[in-house]
């Protein structure tokens, strides 16, 4: 270990020292009345050319310390506390490193101080395998640790507005919500077992929780938030928006909502309570800027999201039909049995049918020509499905229910829901 370490600190002590010559260099240049200019002139060749392998020793001693700790680490702590030693270690080198660069003025420790992030992250397997999940055996220490010399780092550089800084801004938010989720998420499926439910909904409720948080509060924090707010409410949760949305589609489509030892009660579940939130939290974050946003430039937000949010909720309508089907009626949540079943396509038939009526009732009422157009798609892709599919593949009593059903429908369209005009004038609203 001593030779080892001798070898590290050899290598970048020689290091520092090729370092400074380049200050020698430029202090020499100047002293030009004490020698003559071709003695001068090869001095200096000299000494560029040596300052020059003061990046290879650097690399050279990094290397042999970094190497020299991780195999001091394996063979003094126990595999359990393993990933806790590393991360320890590299947080006490990273903070060394950016201290020696401030107190000996070495710019080329720069990077290496920097290396902790992509670490910490490389390390999240490890402490899975090792532990389960993240905070187990003391390893929370380890990842405190980690982020606040991390984030006292990047403290060092807080005038920089270079890509590099952004981009460790925001991964080293996005690892702390990454942390945060696989714990809460292991935890919930430690505590209920049985149902994958639990979990699942965890791991869509921190990351919204998060992405709210930020949005709605981040600026109270006076660092790093407050520095550079459009950095973190903006670009950092527009990824983890979009994880939200993506994974508010996919439990929606593949999840039956069985949360055992609860019994299922459609939109009181853990699931549908979970989905709710988040098309809450997405409709909040796309359609209300902040005050630093220009909103000139993220118009489209505004102008597509409300589309995208309607087609989530009548999504989420659909499955909450198909869950409650699977539960209640043992239909079983699989793609062919839910298109057999008469039941489940009558209900979709009639469901469509009222989610057209409304929203050609609200257009009618309130002179929106688009939303009137949009429930009029709706109920003529009730039309369609009545009669390409339904009437081929549904029993008779369904059959009947469903063609009825519709049918009242379209007379209260006929009713109460007219076509409103394409331009209103406030004239004509009054």
């Amino acid at each position: 270990y001593l030779g080892g370490l001798t070898v590290a600190l050899s290598g970048l002590f020689v290091a520092w020292r090729v370092y400074l010559f380049k200050t020698h260099e430029y202090a020499s240049s100047s002293k030009s009345s004490s020698s003559s200019s071709s003695q001068s002139l090869k001095v200096s060749t000299l000494l560029k050319s040596e300052h020059k392998l003061s990046v290879p020793l650097l690399i050279w001693g990094l290397i042999w310390w970094y190497i020299l700790g991780f195999v001091e680490i394996a063979d003094k702590i126990t595999s359990d506390y393993l990933p806790l030693g590393i991360i320890l270690f590299m947080s006490f080198s990273v903070f060394a490193t950016q201290w020696c660069k401030r107190k000996l003025d070495w710019e080329q420790l720069r990077i290496p101080s920097l290396i902790l992030l992509p670490a910490l992250y490389a390390l999240i397997p490890l402490v899975l395998i090792s532990s389960g999940h993240p905070f187990g055996d003391l390893n929370f220490l380890g990842w405190g640790t980690g982020l606040a010399v991390f984030y006292w780092v990047l403290k060092q550089y807080d005038t920089e507005n270079g890509k590099l800084f952004r981009l460790l801004h925001i991964t080293a938010f996005w690892l702390m919500v990454l942390l945060l989720t696989i714990e809460a998420e292991w935890q919930l499926d430690h505590l209920i077992s049985g149902s994958d439910t639990w979990h699942q909904a965890m791991s869509g409720l921190v990351p919204l929780a998060a992405m709210m948080l930020m949005y709605l509060h981040g600026h109270k924090l006076n660092w790093p938030v407050a520095q550079h707010r459009a950095l973190y409410q903006l670009s950092a949760i527009l990824p983890i928006g979009g994880a939200v949305w993506l994974w508010f589609i996919l439990m929606n489509l593949f999840s039956t909502g069985d949360a055992l030892p609860l019994l299922y009660v459609p939109f009181l579940n853990p699931l549908d309570i979970t989905l709710a939130l988040q098309l809450i939290g997405l409709t909040y974050w796309l359609r209300f800027p902040l005050d630093i946003e220009n909103w000139g430039d993220r118009r489209w937000r505004f102008d597509h999201s409300q589309t995208a949010l309607a087609l989530s909720a009548f999504l989420w309508l659909n499955t909450i039909w198909l869950r409650a089907a699977h539960h209640l009626w043992y239909v079983p949540f699989e793609p062919q049995a839910l298109m057999q079943s008469g039941l489940v396509q009558a209900g979709l038939s009639i469901l469509w049918g009222v989610t057209g009526l409304l929203c050609m009732l609200y257009g009618a009422r309130k002179f929106k020509r688009q939303v009137w157009i949009a429930g009029a798609v709706v109920m003529a892709a009730v039309v369609v499905k009545l009669f390409l599919f339904d009437l081929a593949n549904i029993g008779t009593v369904a059959r009947i229910v469903s063609f009825l059903s519709v049918g009242f429908l379209f007379l209260v369209v006929g009713y109460f829901a007219p076509v409103p005009p394409a331009e209103v004038n406030e004239e004509t609203l009054s």
